[in-house]
């Protein structure tokens, strides 16, 4: 078996990577400068690299992923998850109000209980007499 030199075809490989990464880092500036939306779809069809790529090249995923988690929290959207989480917090104080009652409650009736037995028991050794 003859042992093939390869080392050329992986380093044009790696060159031709890394000519598509410097494309797309370029075109995602441009579009974050155009104020465009930057998805992978959208850098996908602007530079000419497969949706794959993009995917499986870490660090223009998290690029990408963080414009894009950036973009899309606006103010309104802030304030409507903050308006939500408030109205969520609302209503367990509420039911936290309500479990605490029925704590009071149990116990109330545990001592209403006891009480009970105690006079059943008054009651026995009067009626013995």
């Amino acid at each position: 078996m003859t042992k093939r030199n390869t080392s050329a075809i992986v380093a044009m490989a790696k060159d031709k990577t890394s000519k598509k990464v410097e494309l797309v880092l370029l075109e995602i500036n441009k579009m974050q400068k155009k104020n465009e939306k930057v998805t992978i779809y959208s850098v996908s069809k602007k530079t000419g690299v497969s949706r794959s790529f993009l995917y499986n090249n870490q660090v223009l995923f998290n690029k990408i992923d963080s414009i894009r988690n950036n973009d899309t929290r606006s103010e309104d959207t802030i304030q409507t998850i903050v308006e939500a989480q408030k109205l969520k917090i609302t209503k367990l104080e509420k039911e936290i109000a309500e479990l605490k009652k029925n704590e009071n409650f149990k116990k109330k009736y545990e001592d209403l209980l006891a009480q009970n037995r105690e006079l059943k028991k008054q009651l026995e050794v009067a009626y013995s007499y």
